[in-house]
């Protein structure tokens, strides 16, 4: 089959590459011209000469319907989007653009295409954000959205919008909602990658302590890779609809600090309370981690917890890694010199 797959230089589009790779397909990707320099990701995995490239701006989407009938695409992965919720806040405007005008124009590529592919959307677990759940219940597919930001709202409509393509013109569309998912490819900008760096960086001897937000911060945490594998068996194997990817690895920020911690040989301790807590080393007494009031987010989701069931039951498998697993793997990537 031949895929398409925008957003390819980011984490989930890597990965998802060379696993369709792997299994015998032809990979399109679309990147903006801003993004033909960022393509470590793709080179970590000896990926970018085995990929068919093409410029992709939002904004230009009469070129996607050449594109999908000109190079014969059986089925696109739409990854691509403002990935940064705390951007959406300072930047409101351009991450609706992005993410939604983005989403419709896809969406309207196929519809005036001639080859009329399916789709998979990517979503996100921030259009829960508020939503009226009891604290030990999971967020599942028919959770009712309740957004706190600009990024939750965007995918909120994503979502709606989804549907009614599906409704009114027949397409195929897949959305998978992800909650968070992390690997060796995340950027510094998300707390798992700034973890791994920074403590690969302490051990090291590079006395730089890392600065934190909110300890008390929970989130439900997966594996990028074991998501994209999922994504793909699911279209293989299920019916257009809506599916929540979700890994179970349930964990404060203050239980992640010590995963990472604890992984570069360090013995974690926390002392303080608010933005005097510090995270010490307690064989040394050395200062870790601290709380800077610049890290914490004037509007907060609560720490959903998501429920995969229904994806799980159709695979037959679990999407549960443990996070120690998740760590492990990012702190042996970040041990290697000359890492991004």
């Amino acid at each position: 089959m031949r895929f398409l797959i925008t957003g390819i230089t980011g984490q989930d589009g890597a990965y998802l590459a060379d696993l369709l790779i792997q299994g015998g397909h032809e990979v399109f990707g679309g990147i903006r011209k801003s993004s033909s320099d960022n393509l470590w990701r793709l080179d970590h995995l000896n990926l970018t000469n085995k990929i068919n490239f093409f410029s992709y701006e939002i904004g230009n989407d009469a070129s996607l319907t050449s594109i999908l009938d000109d190079n014969k695409i059986d089925f696109i992965f739409h990854l691509a989007g403002n990935s940064f919720t705390i951007d959406s806040i300072d930047f409101p405007v351009s991450t609706m653009k992005t993410n939604t005008l983005g989403c419709i124009e896809v969406l309207e590529g196929i519809r005036t295409s001639r080859g009329r592919p399916g789709i998979f959307l990517a979503n996100s677990s921030e259009i829960y954000g508020n939503s009226f759940l009891l604290k030990e219940n999971r967020c599942d597919e028919s959770t009712v959205p309740a957004p706190m930001n600009p990024y939750g709202f965007s995918h909120q409509f994503n979502l709606q919008i989804a549907d009614y393509y599906r409704r009114n013109y027949s397409m195929e569309i897949w959305v998978g909602i992800f909650f968070n998912h992390e690997s060796p490819l995340r950027t510094s900008r998300f707390l798992t990658r700034k973890l791994s760096k920074g403590f690969t960086a302490l051990k090291s001897g590079v006395a730089e302590v890392i600065e934190l937000g909110n300890l008390n911060s929970f989130r439900d945490f997966g594996f990028a890779p074991v998501f994209m594998s999922a994504a793909i068996d699911l279209i293989e194997k299920g019916s257009p609809g809506n599916f929540i990817f979700s890994g179970g690895a349930y964990h404060s920020v203050r239980e992640v600090v010590s995963f990472f911690a604890k992984g570069v040989g360090f013995d974690p301790v926390f002392v303080g309370e608010g933005l005097n807590e510090k995270c010490l080393d307690a064989k040394s007494g050395r200062i870790l981690a601290s709380i800077s009031s610049k890290f914490y987010r004037n509007i907060e989701s609560r720490g959903n917890r998501g429920d995969p069931k229904k994806l799980e039951q159709l695979l037959q498998r679990s999407l549960h890694t443990p996070f120690e697993v998740i760590s492990d793997k990012m702190l042996d990537y970040d041990a290697s010199p000359f890492r991004k």
